[in-house]
């Protein structure tokens, strides 16, 4: 088959994509958790996540869009580098992807539709952990959350000024819908935590990603 000037572009820039994604995954361990500094769910003191390790649902950050996909140990760096690359190349769109594409179609909370959460009464509580999400330098990642009681209370989400450093970022006190915060090259849970404004009960409240 004759290879053109457009194909013979196209494969250096998402060759140069795969590259750049591998390197920045590979080459500094030290800004992700290692698997002996993990605690709960994997994560380490820092919040954030392996991904030489990590093992599950994904969300892979790309400058078009979120793609949404499983991956085993160890496979990660490869797979979001060839997702990004395809996306690129414009043979992956994340607004249509689905499973006839190697992916899963996203939900509306990315990896799931909402989930439940309690404001502390007293103090922030911390709910579940989301998403696992593997970021890009100069990326945002966008929360929403609604008060489900009759209780005011403010919510903060998990943010990341640099990989490894860790923020509670505040998304609002009466509800927040497609709040941005920064998350960068990072690779993390999504999570937020919430505390009522009043001194008596906590308060429910559901938010997604």
């Amino acid at each position: 088959m004759k290879r053109t000037r457009g194909n013979t572009n196209r494969l250096a820039i998402t060759a140069a994509i795969i590259g750049a994604t591998m390197i920045a995954l590979t080459a500094a361990p030290a800004a992700f958790a290692s698997q002996n500094d993990s605690s709960e769910g994997g994560q380490s003191s820092t919040g954030t996540l392996d991904p030489l390790t990590y093992e599950g649902s994904v969300i892979v950050a790309t400058t078009a869009g979120d793609v949404l996909t499983t991956v085993h140990a160890g496979e990660l760096p490869e797979v979001a580098a060839s997702i990004r690359a395809r996306v690129a190349a414009g043979t992956l769109d994340p607004t249509t992807a689905g499973e006839a594409d190697g992916v899963q179609p996203l939900k509306s909370g990315g990896c799931h539709d909402w989930a439940n959460a309690v404001a502390g009464a007293f103090s922030y509580a911390e709910s579940t952990t989301g998403c696992a999400v593997i970021g890009y330098p100069g990326y945002n990642r966008v929360y929403n959350w609604s008060n489900k009681s009759g209780v005011q209370l403010c919510v903060q989400a998990k943010s990341f000024k640099s990989p490894g450093g860790m923020a509670w970022t505040a998304i609002g006190c009466q509800g927040g819908k497609d709040v941005s915060v920064s998350w960068g090259n990072t690779f993390a849970y999504t999570q937020v935590r919430g505390q009522s404004l009043s001194s008596v009960t906590g308060a429910a409240y559901i938010w997604w990603d």
